[in-house]
């Protein structure tokens, strides 16, 4: 990561009484083409996992405060969390979801043709974890013919992408007038960057951060809007009035003591 003139928090989680596990678990923040953003380091060896449906119940978390409150009951803090992929009026997944190995939603196939919302704007991708812990960030089509190559623990889809092999999306500009609270996450070698804007931004200039601060290959937009982001008891991102309930979340916790 390049250019962080603010703080540097690292956080070292004592799992045993004799025995602590430093995580890489990190966040920074950034003034980028006049917005401010908030950008959580991730690495394999935080417990990163993707959370829908509350255990034994037909009902989703809804909200970074029900997560808590539920891994709470099971001995689990949260460190970090921010809201997953896109998601339809019926409150499920408009994409691929996978928990802990089980595929919840099916991989959506959307065309150009009949493509709507951020779907719109293919391509998609698909942010997955495998089994040896790697992450990683396809495009949605490369991730279909691909599949088999991987052992999927978690996976969400969303799109549009923003940036493909290292070149940005095609369809986006630098003079659109698209501004909007964004949300995103991408892989750079062994590190993976959630990012989410304190102020509303463009597609292209979202995506500008990606490629030039993260120097990140490939990386996908998670959600615009109502996008925030837990970290340590405090909220970026969208405000307060713009939230409503979510549907997927990723979320790093660890045991409490």
């Amino acid at each position: 990561m390049r250019n962080w003139k603010l703080q540097h928090t690292s956080i070292i989680l004592s799992l045993m009484a004799i025995q602590s596990v430093a995580f890489a678990l990190t966040i920074q923040e950034q003034t980028y083409h006049n917005v401010d953003f908030a950008v959580v380091e991730v690495s394999k060896d935080d417990d990163l996992q993707l959370f829908w449906k509350q255990p034994n119940v037909d009902q989703a978390y809804q909200s970074f405060n029900g997560l808590t409150k539920t891994l709470a009951k099971q001995k689990k803090n949260v460190l970090f969390a921010t809201n997953s992929g896109i998601f339809g009026q019926d409150q499920t997944p408009l994409g691929l979801h996978v928990e802990k190995g089980i595929r919840l939603q099916a991989l959506n196939q959307v065309t150009r043709k009949d493509a709507t919302g951020n779907f719109s704007l293919i391509p998609n991708g698909v942010f997955f974890i495998d089994k040896s812990g790697q992450h990683h960030v396809l495009e949605a089509e490369n991730f279909l013919k691909n599949q088999h190559k991987y052992d999927v623990v978690d996976a969400t889809q969303s799109g549009p992408m923003l940036i493909i092999d290292g070149k940005m999306h095609p369809k986006f500009f630098s003079t659109s007038d698209s501004l909007k609270y964004r949300s995103g996450v991408c892989v750079n070698n062994d590190k993976t960057y959630f990012a989410v804007t304190q102020k509303p931004i463009n597609f292209y200039y979202f995506a500008k951060f990606f490629q030039d601060e993260l120097g990140c290959d490939n990386a996908l937009y998670l959600d615009g809007t109502l996008s925030q982001l837990y970290y340590q008891g405090k909220i970026y991102g969208a405000p307060f009035w713009n939230v409503r309930p979510y549907v997927g979340i990723w979320a790093v916790t660890e045991p409490s003591q």
